[in-house]
């Protein structure tokens, strides 16, 4: 999933990231679950628990999409 499709409620988008079954070349089925745990252990490097799980809207929202980017740079 990029930006582009952050605000999608399209399941064409994201159900190969999450089901099992046939996916996109490169892709292992369900990757979307350690990709949130890749997220999650970005956030928490930086954030209490406490402060995690009061995160809500605009500001989860630019939290994850940017702990997104960082795992997509090189290296």
């Amino acid at each position: 999933m990029t930006s582009t499709h952050a605000d999608s409620t399209d399941p064409n988008d994201y159900s190969d990231l999450f089901t099992v079954g046939q996916t996109p070349a490169g892709i292992p089925s369900r990757s979307g679950y350690f990709v949130g745990y890749l997220v999650a252990e970005k956030l928490a490097a930086t954030q209490s628990l406490m402060e995690l799980v009061h995160m809500r809207g605009p500001e989860l929202k630019r939290a994850v999409l940017g702990a997104l980017a960082e795992l997509q740079k090189p290296g």
